[in-house]
């Protein structure tokens, strides 16, 4: 499997859950990674989204970037279809996590500036991010340098959170074999606090460990442009499979929208429906019709943003119409799991739609597991 030089700058940095063949993995520097595989330009991943090219970083604020570590990077890559045997393992890398992934160390980064120039930078990940001044003393990235290799690039969406405490980059840039996109999101160090719960549930940051939403908060889930009314409604009806796990523990919206972000801003939580994704063989006969990409304040011990991306070309290998196949609302149910915070569930004597056993229905493993998070 060929990869080029830009994948080296994912591999030394994002956890998506990808309920199909693709990569996903923690770093040993702890830097959570996922690599997609794209067919054509990366950037139609995020058509139609809306774009903030205006950096929140200005000269009389860039020290707010003190004191923040690098939680995550997921790229996407121009490449071709990948026809591999391998293809059709559709559960290679997306194993349940052994261990509490929220633990240990992440990269640490510095600001330092010379003239109109301010560097970012790490020197346990050998990473470092420039930003340089521009009218009205606005900071605009317009450099990665990895491993002293540096990388012009283009920001395609600026994204800072609410509370000031976690920012992102959506960053697009190419070298002689092809064009990449990279969500890169920064969290602020705080002292930790977690939560955990018998072993037996399987979340994202590991067995037993808790991390969900804000229970305090009305979490605000947007169907961004689904293709036709039936399909949306099937989101629906897949999201409110959960319904009477969360009920009286976590609230939640539904609504949908035609104007949002891409996925890597973090105030705004989406189902995207994507077309240019393509990975597993055809004739395999397996597809890989969806993922979730979280975002987790591993201080506050908090999911702060998830978004699940729908991939159309994925589905159609199945020769079935989303709005006529009866699966999709498990599809969504499982991906909704993963949203919510439950990680895979592959241990064949437990059933739970978590897994890829075929269970199309929320069990009571589901259930319990979803309650004991949030009670």
């Amino acid at each position: 499997m060929k990869l080029f030089s830009l994948i080296m700058l994912a591999a030394l940095l994002t956890s998506t859950v990808a309920c199909g063949n693709k990569k996903s993995k923690s770093s040993k520097s702890g830097i959570q990674r996922s690599t997609f595989f794209v067919q054509g330009n990366p950037e139609a991943v995020v058509a139609g989204a809306t774009m903030n090219t205006t950096s929140f970083l200005t000269t009389s604020n860039v020290s707010m970037l003190e004191n923040f570590e690098l939680y995550s990077i997921y790229t996407f890559t121009e490449r071709e279809e990948i026809m591999t045997e391998e293809s059709g393992n559709i559960e290679e890398g997306n194993e349940a996590s052994t261990g509490n992934q929220l633990l240990g160390s992440r990269p640490v980064f510095t600001l330092s500036n010379t003239f109109d120039q301010y560097e970012f930078e790490s020197t346990q990940a050998k990473l470092g991010f420039r930003f340089t001044r521009s009218a009205g003393n606005i900071l605009k990235l317009d450099q990665i340098t990895n491993d002293h290799i540096d990388y012009p690039v283009k920001v395609l969406h600026y994204s800072l959170k609410q509370d000031q405490e976690a920012f992102s980059f959506l960053v697009s840039v190419g070298d002689k074999t092809g064009k990449n996109i990279l969500a890169i999101t920064f969290v602020k160090k705080n002292e930790q606090k977690l939560n955990t719960v018998t072993a037996l549930y399987n979340y994202l940051a590991g067995p037993g460990v808790k991390v969900g939403w804000n229970k305090s908060e009305i979490l605000k889930i947007r169907l961004c442009s689904p293709p036709s009314a039936d399909l949306g409604n099937k989101y629906r009806l897949g999201i409110n499979m959960w319904a009477s796990s969360l009920q009286n523990l976590l609230s939640y919206e539904i609504e949908t929208v035609t104007t949002y972000p891409p996925f890597s801003d973090l105030n705004f939580h989406c189902l995207y429906n994507v077309n240019s994704y393509l990975t597993v063989n055809p004739e395999s006969g397996n597809s890989n019709p969806a993922a979730t990409v979280p975002q987790i304040d591993r201080f506050k011990g908090q999911i702060i943003d998830s978004d699940i991306l729908i991939f159309n070309s994925e589905i159609q290998k199945l020769a079935v119409d989303q709005s006529d196949y009866n699966g999709m609302n498990w599809v969504i149910a499982h991906e909704m799991g993963h949203f919510f915070g439950l990680d895979h569930q592959f241990n064949d004597s437990v059933k739970s739609i978590m897994s890829y056993d075929g269970t199309d229905y929320i069990t009571y493993y589901d259930q319990n597991a979803m309650k004991a998070l949030y009670q």
